[in-house]
């Protein structure tokens, strides 16, 4: 029994960080295999999960509830989700979706700031 359960071990490890690049639209047409991916991401147990934006062309309402709906499952299991290199208008799209601003979302020419865990 661990931690009162009996479930048996609980992984304890973690990966740094997994990068996921986005291609071409994220829509509704696309999100049901986006979301495919990033759970097979979210499976690497990643403390920051990265998604690279710079070669996605448009963001959907779709899309972009599947980006906070993963960046909520991040925090949940103890991770992060930065989103980096988004063109303006996905950005744009992702700061109206995320009603309460928790995303962190670098646009497209902007630095992507050291993450408090590497300890530099």
């Amino acid at each position: 029994m661990i931690d009162g359960h009996s479930h048996g071990l609980v992984a304890a490890w973690r990966i740094p960080e997994v990068e996921v690049s986005i291609v071409g639209d994220l829509d509704a047409w696309s999100a049901g295999h986006a979301s495919q991916v990033l759970d097979e991401a979210m499976r690497f147990r990643p403390e920051v999960l990265v998604l690279d934006m710079a070669r996605c062309r448009s963001l959907d309402t779709a899309g972009a509830l599947l980006i906070v709906q993963t960046h909520q499952r991040m925090r949940y299991s103890g991770g992060s989700l930065s989103v980096r290199s988004a063109l303006p208008q996905v950005v744009m799209t992702l700061r109206a979706a995320d009603e309460y601003g928790a995303l962190h979302v670098v646009g497209a020419g902007q630095r992507l700031p050291r993450h408090a865990a590497d300890g530099r």
